[in-house]
């Protein structure tokens, strides 16, 4: 596999999925609640950076911002969360500020939404490795939320699969959108460098290469759209079953 190193950037997954009542633990198979909700566990390492994304929405049926995918009392102060603009072609970044008027985010206006990437980094001061848990209530036909579409412009796109559940990289509509000279930019936490996959085309055909990425509930990704080649919405349908 090809590496890069990027920045700065985070740790381990573990994901787990409950819900108001029941779901039943393979795929998502089986529901017995109208109203699923689940939570993804993700584990960082002082000033270790990871690229997440937020794979539910509100209970409330309200936009989520930064406050509400990682609230101020369940996240250590100083985090720090980097947000992309893909117009401009930079990052944003959101910091959680403790002073004597209470713990918050600043500016705390940042959306995050499913379908959208970010980087997380907590405090080098941390004595210990940190869970943060998202939680929120889980896409589908109940909340009008079936089918999902991500923007993907011309150059780099910090984006997420919109359904908190695992799949292929070569199984996504993406995927197999690509042209020639498009990648995927995956993150290793252990190393803190990216991984690459490279959408290549040549007399002997097309395919991704490696191409052999998984994309996990709670990770994001960079895609690099070749310049040119014209923006893409990424859609894709609900892969389980209510």
């Amino acid at each position: 596999q090809n590496k890069r190193e990027a920045p700065e950037v985070m740790k381990k997954t573990l994901v787990l999925v409950g819900c108001a009542l029941l779901i039943a633990p393979t795929a998502f198979s089986q529901v017995y609640s109208a109203n699923a909700v689940g939570y993804v566990k993700k584990t960082i390492a002082p000033g270790a950076l990871d690229l997440l994304r937020y794979d539910f929405l509100a209970i409330d049926g309200a936009t989520t911002t930064v406050a509400e995918v990682l609230p101020a009392d369940n996240t250590p102060a100083n985090t720090r969360v980097f947000l992309w603009d893909a117009a401009g072609q930079q990052f944003s970044i959101e910091t959680l500020v403790s002073d004597k008027t209470g713990t918050a985010w600043s500016p705390g206006t940042s959306e995050i939404t499913p379908g959208v990437g970010f980087f997380v980094q907590i405090d080098a001061a941390e004595a210990a490795d940190v869970d943060l848990v998202m939680v929120g209530e889980v896409p589908g036909d109940n909340n009008n939320s079936a089918a999902s579409s991500v923007a993907i412009v011309e150059g780099l796109s910090l984006v997420g699969y919109a359904y908190p559940a695992s799949v292929a990289w070569t199984d996504t509509t993406l995927a197999g959108a690509a042209v020639d000279g498009d990648r995927l930019f995956t993150w290793d936490t252990a190393s803190q460098q990216y991984n690459i996959d490279t959408y290549v085309v040549d007399k002997t055909g097309s395919a991704w290469s490696p191409g052999d990425k998984v994309l996990e509930p709670g990770q994001g990704f960079f895609y690099s759209r070749v310049v040119g080649e014209g923006a893409l919405s990424w859609d894709e349908t609900k892969p389980y079953a209510w």
